[in-house]
């Protein structure tokens, strides 16, 4: 038997050249509380780290040759020398001889395999790792967004200008109606909702207790009655008018097509023109209920007796020219106009026809007369009216005629169309009436929003109320919203009307949910943009996510069906991972708290209760979203708490498979907190689990070889030599007890858990010391001693050979321990 030193050099000998190094060496600690694997710095340092290792992997391998004759596949010349050291010369010559002739092989390949899919474990880690923390960052950056009231755009159109109130109209008897202000980040966390934002919020949360589907429509009607604001009407009666009820969308018909349909453009073109009609007949009725002595409201009830009475009291100048005779005691072209202005097709055709006879405007009133029975003017009367006009314009005293020459010939008449409505409902009518109706209106949304734009309708005497009324009017919704937007004491509406033009699948949304802006207009077509909805409504949430929890998961709600960017690199990602599902995993981030609360728990019987989130399962996969919470807060550093997620989301694979990791990790050092926290975690799945067909799974077997694996450390540690030794060697029969077994268990090393490898070495070690202090306190010749020394040639001989490398000092250490029983 050669000397100590002789046995200690080969065995350094024997993986000093061929070592990688612990795999562990890299493996992060899931029980630290900070964030320090979301930072940049130590994503770099991971990733460079990894990749020095797989660079060395690649070279090592390049030096691999074939061997011909010998049952190995491959061995590099230095593998072949090494094999040589691994002759064990502390036997007798004989037993020396006969493991010669075993020509023991130790194939790295295997090794090298596993090595291979460790750094590949740790880059996608590291991956993920960063892809949350930048999902997190671009979430969190809203918060300081919305206080500083910035955005990227350079348009002067688009800069945010916040508390400005321009006209009356933004408040009542000289007091604001709004209470909700711009805060500041240290206390918006504590921010409590305003009025409007809690009477939405309690509307809204109560339909989606009672269905997940329920429409928008009238939870948002049901909100407007009990707030009761001027405000609120005037913003929501145009949106109700505007917005169709249903659908208009064909099967697989995206947002785009529709909105450039005809049918769409028509439908926008009618519904603005009627309420306007409507409002401005409204009006006529409230002048002249209350101015009834000098209405004189009399005669059959109707138009026509409206219209009397109303011109009536808005007494036309004195001075006022009119053509071509009066009907009753007003002129004729006055009393048609108004028809024409509340939508009376059928008494502006009964005026009409007292002026069959006038000859100089029989173009004009034939087309008049025709209305009720016609939805188009062909392009023939239109050259009449064209050349009648041309004609008469010069010597037309009668303004209102000229305003009725101007609703088909398209021009406007700035004396009788005195306000922004009465402009805009002409311009409507000229669309409708116009030879090409969807060129005429792409003409008028141009006009509003590129000619005029914010400056003309906000800046310069007007007010936000006013600009968002005419955009929403002319179909331009995602402008509308964000003028509201950007006048904070309106945001609560911007962000439920984006979310009904949503349901009914009529807003325009911009394809990265990331994006800097907000709105993002066309480059070709000013009057065509699309709203960033996402982060429209992360906004909005971030005033009350921290306190109003559940109310900040039923808006992230509606984002579901919005795909979060693969941030890192900028493309859409194809796992399928939605922001809602990001937004539900920031929430029990930030509220650990109230992470039961929001995705429900285990009672006492190890019954799921409901958490909050369980009242959208019926539009979406309330375990799934459960089950990505739970990979996000794994990567995180928080295994454990991982593990009661998964189990909450029926994925029993992924929470044995992750409280098995954990096991491998920690129970080598059974006393310490997070071995102990690991195993009671470990075992209460495997008595979760071990009552149904799971427990048959390889990984169920893995998780309960791992808690047999703890109690080995244990009782090793305990001093519990012989019961340590007995569990490992007799129970679980982990390691062969006799050497000629040997070969066959590293024929079926393939079939030890990837979990359990790394903890080979600590798993010999320990036992070779049990063996030792087993041997030592035996008595000398005894059966026993002879028995243990058995067991300590088989696990010497097992080392060596199975597909799996050892630390250098670990090799040492079994070396040294066995020459003490020899």
């Amino acid at each position: 038997m050669g000397s100590f030193d002789e046995i200690q050099q080969r065995a350094n000998k024997l993986t000093a050249d061929l070592r990688f190094g612990d795999p562990t060496e890299l493996r992060l600690s899931q029980f630290s509380g900070s964030n320090v694997y979301s930072t940049p710095a130590f994503i770099e340092t991971s990733l460079d780290d990894i990749f020095k290792r797989s660079e060395e992997i690649w070279n090592k391998k390049q030096t691999l040759k074939p061997i011909v004759g010998m049952n190995a596949t491959l061995r590099t010349i230095k593998d072949q020398n090494q094999l040589n050291s691994t002759r064990l010369n502390i036997q007798q010559g004989k037993e020396l001889a006969a493991e010669k002739k075993q020509q023991i092989v130790y194939d790295d390949l295997g090794s090298d395999q596993t090595q291979s899919d460790e750094v590949d474990k740790l880059v996608q880690r590291a991956f993920e790792r960063a892809r949350i923390a930048t999902e997190r960052s671009f979430l969190n950056q809203q918060v300081l967004e919305r206080t500083t009231g910035g955005t990227s755009s350079t348009s002067d159109l688009f800069s945010p200008r916040r508390g400005k109130q321009i006209s009356k109209e933004n408040t009542l008897e000289g007091k604001s109606v709004f209470t909700k202000k711009v805060k500041s980040i240290g206390n918006l966390p504590s921010a409590p909702l305003a009025h409007e934002q809690e009477l939405f919020a309690k509307e809204l949360d109560k339909a989606l207790y009672q269905d997940s589907n329920s429409q928008l429509r009238p939870i948002i009607n049901k909100a407007i009655e009990k707030l009761n604001s001027r405000e609120a009407t005037y913003i929501w009666s145009k949106v109700f008018a505007i917005l169709p009820e249903s659908r208009m969308s064909r099967a697989n018909q995206n947002v785009r097509e529709l909105r450039s349909e005809k049918r769409w453009l028509d439908n926008l073109i009618n519904s603005g023109s009627k309420y306007l009609q409507d409002e401005f007949k409204s009006y006529m009725e409230n002048t002249v209920e209350g101015n009834l002595s000098t209405a004189s409201r009399g005669g059959v009830p109707g138009t026509l007796s409206l219209i009397e009475a109303f011109l009536k009291v808005k007494r036309l100048p004195t001075n006022f020219k009119f053509e071509d005779g009066r009907h009753g005691s007003h002129p004729k072209w006055a009393v048609l106009f108004y028809c024409l202005r509340i939508g009376d097709i059928a008494g502006a055709s009964k005026v009409a026809d007292g002026l069959a006879n006038n000859a100089q405007c029989s173009a004009l009133v034939g087309v008049l007369s025709n209305l009720p029975r016609q939805t188009s003017i062909d392009e023939e009367r239109r050259i009449k009216i064209r050349a009648e006009w041309k004609q008469n314009s010069q010597t037309c005293s009668d303004d209102f005629k000229s305003a009725v020459y101007g609703l088909f010939l398209g021009f406007d008449c700035p004396t009788v169309n005195t306000t922004i409505e009465d402009w805009l409902w002409a311009r409507l009518i000229s669309c409708k009436w116009a030879q090409e109706s969807t060129r005429a209106f792409r003409q008028l949304q141009t006009t509003i929003c590129a000619q005029h734009g914010e400056r003309y309708f906000v800046v310069e005497g007007g007010s936000h109320l006013l600009y968002f009324a005419v955009l929403l009017l002319t179909g331009q919704i995602e402008r509308a919203i964000f003028i509201l937007h950007k006048s904070a004491e309106y945001s609560v509406h911007a962000v439920h009307i984006g979310l009904l033009a949503q349901q009914i699948g009529v807003l325009l949304c911009t394809d990265s949910v990331s994006s800097a802006d907000i709105l993002i207009q066309d480059v070709h077509e000013p009057s065509i943009c699309q709203l960033n909805l996402a982060r429209l409504v992360l906004l909005y949430v971030k005033e009350f996510e921290l306190t109003n929890t559940a109310y900040a998961l039923n808006y992230c709600f509606f984002l579901r069906d919005f795909q979060l960017e693969n941030l890192i690199d900028g493309n859409v990602s194809t796992t399928g991972r939605s922001v809602f599902e990001a937004c539900v995993s920031r929430l029990v981030f930030l509220s650990k708290d109230e992470r039961d609360t929001i995705l429900g728990h285990f009672n006492q019987q190890d019954e799921r209760m409901p958490g909050l989130i369980d009242k959208f399962s019926g539009s979406l996969n309330v375990k799934d979203v459960i089950g990505r919470v739970a990979f996000d807060i794994s990567i995180e550093g928080d295994p454990l708490c991982a593990c009661q997620l998964y189990a909450l989301s029926d994925r029993s694979d992924d929470a044995i498979q992750l409280a098995s990791t954990q096991l491998s990790k920690y129970i080598s050092n059974p006393s310490t907190e997070q071995a102990i926290q690991s195993v009671k975690c470990a075992e209460w799945l495997a008595r979760r689990y071990g009552i149904d067909s799971t427990r048959e799974s390889f990984l169920y077997q893995t998780l309960c070889r791992l808690l047999e694996l703890y109690t080995f450390f244990f009782d090793a540690e305990a001093g519990k030599h012989r019961e340590a030794i007995e569990l490992l060697l007799q129970r679980m029969k982990f390691i062969p007890t006799d050497p000629e077994d040997v070969s066959a268990a590293v024929d079926q090393f393939h079939m030890v858990a990837d979990e359990i490898r790394p903890l080979l070495p600590d798993i010999c070690s320990q036992l070779m010391r049990s063996i030792v202090s087993a041997h030592e306190s035996a008595p000398q010749g005894s059966p026993e001693t002879l028995l243990l020394k058995q067991y300590a040639k088989a696990l010497i001989l097992y080392t060596a050979q199975i597909p799996f490398r050892f630390p250098v000092s670990t090799n040492s250490l079994l070396l040294q321990l066995r020459s003490r029983i020899v």
